[in-house]
């Protein structure tokens, strides 16, 4: 148990050392850069809830592939399903003129355009 926690653990640092070597060479300066991802994501209730909407679907992204891998079938085509999984509803909701309520949970559905539930529970 102590070999993976400091297996993960080694692997993050090496990550950030490596990360830190890489913008060094660019002319970039680490720690302040490091220091402002860490400000610009998680530095208040905005920044995370950005970080937040922005890193589960790929988190579910995932965890849909480790269960279709760990259940026996192949499925390679999450990263697609991701992509053009929204289109159609997309598509669909700003074809149909609905009402604002019944839009505002079409929509809602719709992870790529979250930004449209507000717009649909205005009425507009």
């Amino acid at each position: 148990m102590t070999r993976r926690i400091l297996s993960g653990v080694l692997g993050v640092v090496i990550a950030f050392v490596v990360g830190a070597l890489m913008m060094l060479i660019e002319g970039y300066e680490p720690l302040a850069t490091y220091g402002a991802l860490a400000q610009f994501s998680l530095g208040g209730i905005g920044p995370l809830a950005t970080t937040l909407k922005n890193s589960v679907p790929l988190v579910l992204t995932g965890l849909s592939a480790a269960i279709a891998f760990a259940s026996g079938p192949v499925n390679l085509g999450q990263p697609g399903q991701l992509v053009f999984g929204p289109w159609p509803r997309r598509s669909a909701g700003s074809i149909f003129r609905c009402r604002p309520c019944s839009k505002f949970l079409f929509c809602c559905f719709s992870p790529s355009r979250a930004e449209r539930c507000g717009r649909a529970s205005r009425g507009s």
